[in-house]
């Protein structure tokens, strides 16, 4: 019966971090959503840990930046579960429609 409890105080904690997270990343899409200049501070999403993204952009203009090759580019794509396929410019705007940037920079 104790096992069983503590079975599900492991799931209840483990929703309750997804909810948190998906929570986050949500506001701060809202907040991104609302940017208008290339140079304004990106609001930073957190990965399935609930942890700030590694490598995520300051700005538009450092998402502008990344490398032309895509590595940084992917490497964020793959940690936020997104497809990878197509060139930078592809993966770049998948990118920014996801963390709510509307205007191109």
């Amino acid at each position: 019966m104790q096992q069983m409890q503590y079975g599900m105080q492991e799931q209840q904690a483990q929703i309750h971090q997804d909810i948190s997270c998906f929570d986050h990343n949500n506001f701060m899409r809202l907040l991104n959503s609302s940017i208008t200049h290339s140079d304004i501070h990106l609001q930073t999403l957190y990965d399935i840990l609930n942890q700030p993204i590694e490598g995520f952009p300051q700005t538009g203009a450092h998402l502008r930046a990344f490398d032309v090759i895509g590595g940084q580019l992917k490497a964020l794509l793959k940690v936020l579960d997104l497809p990878v396929d197509g060139d930078i410019e592809d993966c770049r705007r998948r990118f920014m429609k996801y963390i709510g940037l509307v205007r191109e920079f």
